[in-house]
């Protein structure tokens, strides 16, 4: 018994001693931080640069081997920061720094309308790089001065979109991709049936590629007070592309190099030649900003986020699961504060009864009396306008790329690739016809092909009746504009698919106004990002000691991007209702 009291209580002080330990380091942390933010400078420049940029801070595809993938910081922080630095007072201009950012048209836009804000404080903004890339670019170009490296390049070419086509190697290997769609423009799966780009898949993608380019060249030209003329000029050469030549054109003010660079920031800030230039990332400037909040009302605006691909279940962060949800918009439905909600849409679509259940689930919402805005940023394709189309108001972003109303399946046989290269055959034992399902080891019979393509039509209608109550559009028009092409959001207001064009504040504003919220109100974002107690921790360490944690490279990241997507298309199972394609706006 003596022995039974000794070991209790010496596992007890074990537990007591690790709770000091733990209360010891946060008290340690939150030390660092005010030490941090006493030494915050007075007369600081905000370096804007930034790699992958999530929608919600902290919303990334972790990699397993990294504490951070990227800044974690997302659009909503990355437009407050900046918003916040235009009335800071220690805060007298920016830097734009970043030769490629790895994010969408719609993101990019906004970030620029945040830069464009900042501008009309007065206060200076200034870009310097080796190189340019058209996104890099075309953020720059809102700067007071740009400025380049005498070796330097300005890589304006427009925008293009490049497919690889499988079918052959497919046929050569023995692999038949069995493959059902609903929509002449629905070309996801065109790689795997065609050996080359449809006249549909053409045309659409040349019609909404040329408006996602009018967005920048238009904002290029007058950012930098050119003619579109010239801009499509310098866009449509290749040959003349030197430093010197984009100082001609007009593109740049002054050749630098990167200790004449800071000597001007030196003389802009009235600082000595010896002196360090005081910048502050978006990161520092994240732990010591004071961000206004709105404060506590019983007026509450729910803003609820949802990036990614759509797939049933799941709780990881990047993607839209009906289960994770489902318990936030059940939530929001029976709290009588939430008057309003806004669904901020970036989704390329995915699994079809994932969609379809949280579309249940909006509707709900609106049947509880609450009016329901979408938002929508890269994307709101496919699923991903599924499940917003229901929505009182929809605002889109002018690049967005939206609309996508097909649905497909594909089903992949290898018993050509078993049989004939591989030397390997299936048999069987079953009880009745279709024992074994659907198996990629024996060729479809013709009754499973119809059943499979009875299944796709079958959700393709329901898509159709979906837009048409959602939208109160006559079924046909519905049929005419749909057949599974993608829209950008200029095209899309034209034809009906939304309402306004605008970003999320526009969003969050009229939804306020729809639900009658005169007085002021609340917002609360949905669903919170759930991190362990030991992410927590290293987040917080890093945040406040400046401590450099493994990075990956912007490669990397695009790489494990790909992975992802492919990963979650393969996973996918039934009718899928998915973007054709997905841009990298470099």
């Amino acid at each position: 018994m003596n022995s039974y009291f000794r070991l209790f209580t010496s596992s007890c002080l074990g537990a007591l001693a690790a709770i000091f330990c733990i209360i010891l380091l946060g008290a340690l942390i939150i030390g660092i931080a005010s030490l941090q933010g006493s030494d915050f400078p007075k007369n600081a420049v905000l370096e804007v640069d930034f790699g992958s940029v999530p929608e919600l801070s902290d919303n990334v595809q972790r990699n397993p081997y990294s504490m951070d993938q990227s800044s974690g910081l997302g659009l909503d922080k990355i437009e407050k920061l900046i918003r916040t630095a235009k009335k800071d007072e220690k805060i007298k201009g920016i830097v734009l720094n970043g030769s490629s950012k790895a994010v969408g048209f719609a993101t990019l836009e906004s970030i620029r309308e945040a830069i464009k804000e900042f501008k009309s404080s007065g206060k200076f903004i200034y870009a310097y790089d080796d190189f340019y890339s058209e996104s890099a670019y075309y953020l720059a170009s809102l700067a007071d001065s740009i400025f380049l490296s005498p070796v330097g390049s300005v890589d304006l070419n427009g925008i293009g979109s490049s497919l690889i086509y499988y079918k052959e190697l497919m046929d050569e290997l023995g692999v038949n991709m069995e493959i059902f769609y609903a929509g002449d423009f629905k070309s996801a799966t065109e790689p795997y049936r065609e050996v080359k780009m449809s006249d549909y898949n053409r045309i659409q993608t040349r019609q909404f590629l040329n408006d996602l380019q009018d967005v920048i060249t238009k904002g290029i030209a007058e950012s930098r007070n050119l003619s579109l003329d010239q801009v499509n000029e310098y866009m449509n050469q290749i040959e003349h592309r030197t430093a010197e030549d984009t100082k001609s054109y007009g593109l740049v003010d002054d050749l630098l190099y990167l200790d004449e660079y800071h000597s001007l920031l030196r003389d802009k800030l009235r600082l000595t030649n010896s002196a360090s230039i005081p910048t502050v990332s978006l990161e520092e400037y994240n732990s010591v900003a004071k961000i206004n909040k709105r404060k506590s009302s019983d007026n509450r605006i729910a803003i609820v986020h949802m990036e990614g691909t759509i797939q049933g279940n799941g709780k990881d962060n990047g993607i839209i699961s009906d289960e994770k949800y489902h318990r936030s918009l059940e939530l929001i439905r029976k709290d009588k504060k939430f008057k309003a909600v806004v669904l901020r849409i970036n989704s390329p679509g995915g699994d079809a009864v994932a969609s379809e259940n949280i579309w249940r689930d909006i509707e709900l919402l609106k049947d509880s009396g609450k009016k329901v805005v979408a938002s929508y940023g890269d994307y709101a394709a496919s699923g991903g306008y599924y499940i917003s189309c229901g929505a009182d108001t929809i605002v889109s972003m002018p690049n967005t790329l939206t609309g996508s109303i097909g649905v497909f399946s594909m089903f992949p046989n290898v018993e050509g690739l078993m049989e004939n290269k591989l030397k390997l055959r299936a048999d069987s034992v079953k009880t009745h016809r279709y024992s074994l399902g659907l198996s990629p080891f024996f060729t479809l019979t013709e009754d499973e092909k119809n059943a499979l393509q009875k299944d796709t039509d079958r959700i393709y209608d329901l898509f159709l009746n979906r837009v048409s109550e959602g939208r109160n559009m006559n079924l046909d028009r519905v049929k005419e504009i749909a057949r599974g092409r993608v829209w950008s959001g200029e095209d899309a207001l034209e034809i009906g698919l939304v309402d306004v064009l605008g970003d999320l504040e526009d969003a969050v504003d009229l939804a306020a106004e729809m639900a009658g919220i005169e007085d002021s109100f609340e917002t609360r974002i949905y669903p919170s990002i759930e991190l362990d107690f030991v992410q927590e921790l290293m987040k917080s360490i890093q945040s406040q000691t400046k401590m450099e944690l493994p990075k990956l490279s912007q490669e990397e990241i695009l790489l494990l991007r790909e992975y992802f997507d492919l990963r979650q298309c393969v996973t996918q199972k039934g009718p899928q209702m998915r973007l054709p394609m997905e841009f990298r706006f470099n």
